[in-house]
């Protein structure tokens, strides 16, 4: 209840205020101590949770999607791979390809995801089976950022 009301209100809030919007948005009164205390080991586990000031709760900022951060692009670019299997690795490695700095090699790549301290090889059998053409991997993620862009758009090549 904590979690969906945080939500709506997108920023944090203090527990009286949290207690009065879960008593109105849900018909329950929830005990002080025992949300203190639920929420306060969240936060220690790095769960959800995070705490702005004394008895003050948000919600911990989301990582970005391995699909570039904008909602649906997971579903954009099934159609994209061969295999369902591999779509959560082939949306890093595509994303990888965007931010990278300088040549985009797949080393440079698996390091831009953060994959330097770990085993390579799901990575080069990733790009060794799989004929993907990079300009279509992009254009779902383009159709999907461009409706965020009301105003005109200036190309750059």
């Amino acid at each position: 209840m904590a979690y969906d009301v945080l939500k709506k209100a997108r920023s944090p809030l203090h527990v009286s205020e949290l207690l009065d919007r879960i008593h109105t948005a849900f018909g329950v009164s929830v005990d002080r101590e025992s949300l203190v205390s639920s929420l306060t080991k969240k936060v220690a586990r790095q769960d959800r949770f995070l705490r702005t000031e004394k008895n003050t709760f948000g919600l911990r900022p989301r990582p970005v999607d391995s699909a570039g951060g904008l909602p649906g692009n997971r579903r954009r670019l099934a159609g994209r791979f061969s295999s369902i299997a591999v779509l959560p690795a082939g949306c890093a490695a595509s994303l990888g390809s965007l931010v990278c700095l300088g040549r985009r090699c797949l080393s440079r790549i698996i390091w831009t995801n953060g994959g330097q301290n770990r085993s390579w090889s799901a990575e080069y059998f990733l790009h060794s089976r799989c004929e993907w053409q990079p300009q279509e991997l992009f254009r779902p993620i383009l159709q999907g950022a461009l409706a965020y862009c009301p105003g005109r758009l200036v190309g750059v090549p």
